[in-house]
């Protein structure tokens, strides 16, 4: 539950993946765990979800994580 997926990604993806901690990982899992009860135990419409934990851009194909993961 706490570690990242790692299926079928591609290495510049993995790189991301790994460039953010264990520790960053689990925290942003955790904070998961009530807004996935809220939104489909308590079937709640207006959940705010958190920020990405790593971002991609399309247009170069750069992968890294996002200011919230840093």
């Amino acid at each position: 539950m706490f570690m990242p997926e790692t299926k079928a990604l591609s290495l510049e993806e993995l790189d991301a993946v790994f460039s953010v901690s264990t520790r960053r990982h689990a925290l942003y899992q955790l904070r998961q765990v009530p807004i996935w009860i809220k939104k489909h135990v308590l079937r709640q419409k207006n959940v705010q979800e958190q920020p990405p934990l790593y971002e991609v851009a399309e247009e170069d194909k750069t992968y890294g994580p996002t200011a919230a993961a840093a």
